[in-house]
């Protein structure tokens, strides 16, 4: 007898669930007694409220509507997390997803050691349902530092810059996204001497051959790090399902490019911040034009310690 979570087609579990041999029970999030005893299903999903009426849940403990629906709105009905997480299903993950999810989890097991300077990676967001993001990261561990919403640039400066002033240990580095609005914070903090660096991921990658801009380069070292089990996050729900929709293409010219975030479901905040924590110390990222990187090995990349 097998018993898991459907997040990775290729291992032993995969493979036999696969075969089709003996018999195989799937059970969604709809199969539980918490949707069934009042009718609940994917279908009627958005109606739980009227559904379930005043009724208590039978088993509260277990997963229950008010959360699926809520990770609908999250993830996405054709996420790979809902697959996995909801559906019961293995995700449906061609070879252009930029980190496969069973990648991820293995991320958020790891227990790597906390070693070296301590960068920030801030993903500026202005009012709406997007998020500020600011992740913090140490040699391969990274963690969710903090996020705002609906504040204007100069809030989030405040906020970055109170973080920076009562932070026990001050990072070395704090990348900001200089891309539209993130412009201005970066302007602030640059006149509240903080150090700061503007990262414009528009621009060319260092290794121009292979990537089509530097975002598709940081992205690219940020899944060979998942690959190698050389990064360790948290549990977050938001960061892994963004993680696991960002896909890349092949251009015509045989670059690397990651999709347009108008072609993904939601803006992906967290994503982004982490893969600008994990952007080296280099001072002059955004200028790359003449400098020798040599030979990085497996990441090819200069965006590493």
């Amino acid at each position: 007898m097998r018993i898991g979570n459907p997040t990775d087609a290729q291992t032993p579990f995969g493979r036999a669930f696969a075969k089709q041999q003996g018999a195989r029970f799937k059970i969604s999030a709809f199969d539980c007694p918490n949707f069934t005893s009042f009718g609940i299903t994917e279908d009627n999903l958005d109606d739980w409220r009227e559904l379930q009426g005043a009724q208590a849940l039978p088993y509260p403990t277990l997963v229950n509507p008010e959360w699926v629906h809520l990770k609908r709105k999250q993830w996405g009905a054709g996420s790979p997390m809902w697959a996995a997480r909801i559906a019961a299903e293995f995700p449906a993950e061609g070879d252009n997803v930029l980190v496969p999810l069973h990648r991820i989890e293995s991320a958020q097991l790891a227990e790597l050691e906390p070693v070296g300077p301590i960068s920030w990676g801030v993903d500026v967001a202005r009012m709406g349902a997007d998020e500020t993001v600011i992740i913090e990261r140490r040699g391969p561990v990274a963690r969710v530092l903090a996020t705002f919403r609906k504040l204007d640039t100069m809030q989030v400066a405040g906020r970055i810059a109170r973080l920076f002033a009562v932070a026990e240990e001050q990072p070395s580095r704090i990348n900001v996204d200089e891309i539209g609005i993130g412009a201005g914070v970066l302007d602030r903090l640059t006149e509240l001497d903080l150090p700061v660096v503007g990262v414009n991921v528009g621009t060319a990658a260092s290794d121009r051959e292979r990537f089509a801009n530097l975002r598709a380069e940081i992205f690219w070292t940020l899944r060979e790090r998942f690959e190698a089990g050389e990064i360790d996050i948290e549990e977050d729900d938001e960061l892994a399902s963004q993680l696991a929709s960002i896909r890349y293409l092949i251009t015509s010219s045989g670059k690397v490019q990651i999709e347009s975030k108008r072609e993904q479901e939601g803006s992906p905040d967290r994503a982004d911040a982490l893969s600008l924590a994990f952007v080296s110390s280099r001072p002059d990222i955004t200028r790359t034009e003449n400098l020798d990187f040599g030979d990085f090995g497996l990441r090819s990349s200069p965006w590493n310690f």
